[in-house]
């Protein structure tokens, strides 16, 4: 009889109307007449309504009816309308129905259901929703600052992992104080043990999990064989069931738009159903003869996909579901030991492969029959759980330790793909320079059709496109899992500070035209430090020239180290490390001037010259080089030179500095009396005043002011 019914629930299931006769693990008081397979419908679209009638087998006071994707409500299906209300009464024999349509938000298979509940939440009645999502969809390609969450310390992932509609994280966790598993549901947005929920229930090795339409949630327990269980997701995973069936040691676990379940039987070497139409009770064997079956997923059409030993395989459907002896074919080539896998928007099969030498995420495309291979991250340890959202964004389980078969774990890993990590340019940059080199982003189809790329924009000048290494235009069009290169480069065009951006890119992802995708840009620019030279203005050469070189902080940041350099023309000093920001240079006179220079010469020569600064590692993060100038004025050692102030005469004592002589004074009608500077010496020179007429003058050794 059972048999005779399986046979009557897969002719219907291929016309998208299994009936319902008894959702979940157990007896509801309302059965929906059929569940629900929109087929294809395009994103951006709604499809018809369509009526589904639930009739009760006993008395129940309902809730308003829920349309749930993955367990989440507003998403891709709605209630619409229909006749069973909140707070309505029933008794055995009456019937209500719930109008319900479907408008995908992403590509791909979308499993759902409709609920009924009492009002204390529990389910009355359940009817799974099936639909296919069909569009391009941008994404990009996991970047290696994709985000570590959840270490050790918060939680203890072991292997199997698995999210709902909602983006809630549920993962078997290592408890260490009993040795055994639970059983963790990780909110959206929780990033702290305090909002992390245990589910009831303990285990002894949580290998995979699975979440169906209606959000409950199975797990395979690879130390209970024989047995699923299924924490329910009405009155918010309060409740477990214990699932029972012809199979042994289970290591994967999958749930299809008809609510079916879907087993690894390791120790069978089998993939095996369980039918949702049959409350569970009946296991069915759908294809045997494997070495090793491990991880296991089931797309829209009703393939079967699996790993087993170092093959990935797929046991392919006839009109939705599995004939007796189906055709098994082997996927891609150059894995080593694949042990779990899901299937994102576009039909691409994501593997883990954990093999010691051989850690990573790969992904096989449907595009092309499934021969080609791409790597989609690596870094791992030891990878082994592997879960994927509705966005394609992936949570991968990665073991502190490897047993052999990739048992053990510390880390949940979240790699997300339906929104860019944004490009840094790690070195800071001075003002007009370019930096590139490498820095890009991937952008990628995870739809099911052309992505078709209509502008690029940059949100300022202080980014462009790195035509080295860029490959996606304006007009640029991808296939569904192609990709393209986003090459950017950072030309800063201000001085000092942070300096972010925008890459944006306009397509057609969801069928929406000018749809947008954002791609955060971060750069640096340097500072330009003030550096000053200071000396003396005026200079002998029979004297030693004193220069200060001074670096002047900017921007708040750190007084600048590193080195500074003298340039005087003739000569170019050593490096000569800063201290507090300055550093001191001791020269002779004549070194600046080359050759000789004949007696009496006067100025012999007008110097500029350079500080040239140069930051160390630690002060490159905040400055380039930068370079000041000063100028001094050499005299020869025969005479003396200085700056007569306004010398006319007229009784007014005028003083001056004089790079010979020190200083000096002018009286009415006398001398000029120019006193050395040197300590002790009181040598007095005088020259006529009445001879000087400019302010530039020589006293000469006769004493004698001459022009």
């Amino acid at each position: 009889m059972l048999n005779a019914l399986k046979k009557s629930v897969e002719l219907l299931a291929g016309l998208g109307m299994v009936c319902a006769y008894a959702v979940g693990a157990s007896a509801q008081t309302a059965q929906f007449s059929a569940n629900e397979n929109f087929g294809s419908v395009a994103m951006g679209q709604t499809s018809p309504a369509v009526t589904l009638t639930a009739t009760f087998s006993a008395a129940a006071t309902i809730g308003a009816p829920q349309a749930l994707t993955l367990g989440a409500a507003g998403m891709d299906y709605a209630v619409s309308g229909g006749t069973c209300k909140a707070g309505q009464s029933y008794v055995a024999g009456n019937s209500c129905t719930v109008v319900v349509t479907f408008a995908p938000m992403y590509p791909g298979p979308r499993n759902g259901a409709v609920v009924l509940q009492d009002q204390t939440g529990k389910a009355v009645a359940t009817a799974y929703l099936a639909g296919t999502g069909t569009g391009p969809m941008a994404g990009f390609q996991v970047q290696a600052n994709s985000t570590r969450m959840f270490p050790g310390n918060i939680i203890f992932p072991t292997r199997g992992v698995a999210v709902d509609g909602a983006g809630d994280i549920f993962v078997g966790s290592y408890e260490q104080a009993t040795g055994e598993e639970s059983m963790e549901e990780v909110p959206t947005g929780c990033v702290q043990a305090s909002c992390v929920k245990t589910l009831p229930g303990t285990y002894g090795g949580v290998w995979a999990l699975a979440v169906d339409g209606a959000g409950n949630v199975f797990v395979a327990d690879v130390a209970a064989g024989g047995v699923v269980t299924e924490i329910l997701a009405s009155g918010g995973y309060t409740t477990t069931k214990s699932l029972t069936g012809t199979f042994g040691q289970l290591q994967g676990v999958t749930v299809d738009g008809s609510g079916n379940v879907f087993l690894s039987d390791f120790t069978d070497g089998a993939i095996k159903e369980m039918t949702a139409a049959s409350g569970y009770a009946t296991t069915t064997t759908v294809a045997n003869g494997f070495q090793r079956p491990g991880g296991v997923a089931v797309d829209g059409s009703g393939d079967v996909f699996l790993t087993d030993g170092a093959n990935v395989k797929e046991i392919v459907a006839v009109n939705g579901s599995v004939p007796a002896s189906p055709t098994i074919k082997v996927l891609g080539s150059g894995l080593s030991n694949p042990i779990a896998l899901v299937l994102d928007g576009s039909g691409n099969v994501i593997v883990i492969d954990s093999n010691v030498n051989h850690n990573g995420l790969y992904e096989i495309l449907a595009a092309g029959e499934y021969t080609t291979v791409n790597q989609v991250a690596n870094g791992f340890t030891a990878p082994s759980g592997l879960a994927i959202d509705s966005g394609s964004n992936l949570y991968v389980v990665d073991s502190y330790a490897d047993d052999g078969f990739g048992l053990g774990g510390f880390f949940l890993d979240i790699l997300p793909r339906n929104s860019a990590a944004g490009i840094s340019f790690p070195t800071p940059a001075p003002p007009g320079s370019i930096e590139n080199g490498g820095f890009s982003d991937i952008l990628t189809n995870l739809g099911t059709a052309p992505l078709n790329v209509s502008a690029l924009t940059f949100s300022s000048n202080n980014f462009k496109t790195d035509p080295t290494i860029n490959t996606c235009t304006a007009s640029t069009v991808l296939a569904p899992g192609a990709t393209c290169v986003l090459g950017v480069e950072f030309t800063p065009q201000a001085v000092g500070g942070s300096i972010n951006g925008t890459l944006t890119v306009t397509d057609n992802s969801g069928n929406a035209a000018g749809s947008t995708q954002p791609i955060a840009l971060f750069g640096q620019a340097l500072y330009t430090p003030v550096v000053t030279v200071a000396s003396v203005p005026n200079i002998a050469l029979a004297q030693t020239l004193t220069v200060t070189i001074t670096v002047a902080a900017a921007g708040g940041n750190p007084t600048p180290t590193g080195t500074v350099q003298l340039n005087t023309g003739a000569t170019l000093s050593n490096p000569t490390a800063l201290v507090n920001g300055s550093a001191t240079f001791m020269l002779p006179a004549a070194s600046l001037v080359p050759g000789a220079v004949p007696p009496g010469a006067g100025i012999v020569a007008n110097i500029t010259m350079a500080g040239i600064y140069s930051p160390d590692t630690p002060a490159s993060a905040y400055y380039f080089g930068s370079t000041g100038l000063a100028s001094v004025t050499v005299t020869d050692g025969n005479g003396c030179f200085f700056r007569a102030i306004d010398v006319d005469g007229d009784g007014d004592r005028r003083r001056w500095q004089s790079s010979a002589y020190g200083f000096g004074h002018a009286a009415r009608g006398g001398r000029i009396h120019i006193r050395t500077g040197n300590p002790g010496e009181r040598q007095r020179k005088h020259c006529d005043s009445g001879r000087i007429a400019a302010r530039r003058h020589e006293c000469s050794s006769s004493n004698v002011c001459a022009r």
